[in-house]
């Protein structure tokens, strides 16, 4: 299943390569792992450099189509380019809430031909909440963070985001963000901004 899985990684990689450039060359720039204690897919620290991880029975047996597995890298791929491995500090920020705040700024850029999975994260997950387009992590912490506190006026929101706080994990783990050490996160930021650069001028 390991090495099934590995090939299957480097194919979705491609696609994306061949489809979307810039975010095929980004993704083929980092460590890339299969590990059965990632409970999905994840972009975290590898010491101090940036690795991509996916759980092999979920990416080969839980997303069925290429479409989707290339829809999670891309995902993953959009964490690393709007930094939010380096985002929000959890001993001040509610873990649940900046991973679905994170989520919901990536999946907007998601679209056919790839397929997100069906409990991915989007704005419609949350319809009475009116949540906007196009806005940072921060500002839909702070919506979330407020139907947190009294979701009343919002109740398909509140029991969605009760549904998901009670859920083992969604498609994409965010477990490991921010337990680098300051002087790793320093050097993973440096690389990163190096390997986002390298990836524009690949891509043309």
């Amino acid at each position: 299943m390991s090495q099934a899985c590995h090939d299957e990684l480097a194919r979705s990689v491609i696609q994306l390569l061949l489809r979307e450039p810039f975010f095929g060359h980004l993704l083929g720039s980092v460590v890339r792992a299969v590990d059965d204690g990632t409970p999905t897919a994840s972009v975290s620290l590898h010491g101090a450099r940036v690795a991509l991880t996916v759980n092999p029975d979920f990416f080969m047996k839980r997303l069925r189509k290429g479409a989707e597995r290339v829809a999670v890298i891309k995902h993953e791929a959009l964490h690393l380019l709007f930094r939010h491995l380096f985002r929000g500090d959890r001993t001040r920020h509610d873990p649940l809430l900046l991973n679905l705040a994170a989520d919901l700024v990536v999946n907007q850029f998601i679209a056919s031909p790839w397929k997100l999975p069906d409990d991915a994260v989007t704005l419609a997950t949350f319809p009475d909440l009116k949540l906007e387009k196009d806005k940072s992590l921060g500002w839909y912490y702070e919506r979330l963070a407020a139907l947190r506190r009294d979701g009343s006026n919002a109740p398909k929101s509140a029991e969605a985001l009760q549904r998901i706080a009670s859920a083992p994990c969604w498609h994409s783990d965010h477990g490991r963000w921010g337990s680098g050490t300051d002087a790793e996160e320093a050097v993973a930021s440096a690389d990163l901004d190096r390997l986002v650069v390298q990836a524009r001028d690949r891509a043309g």
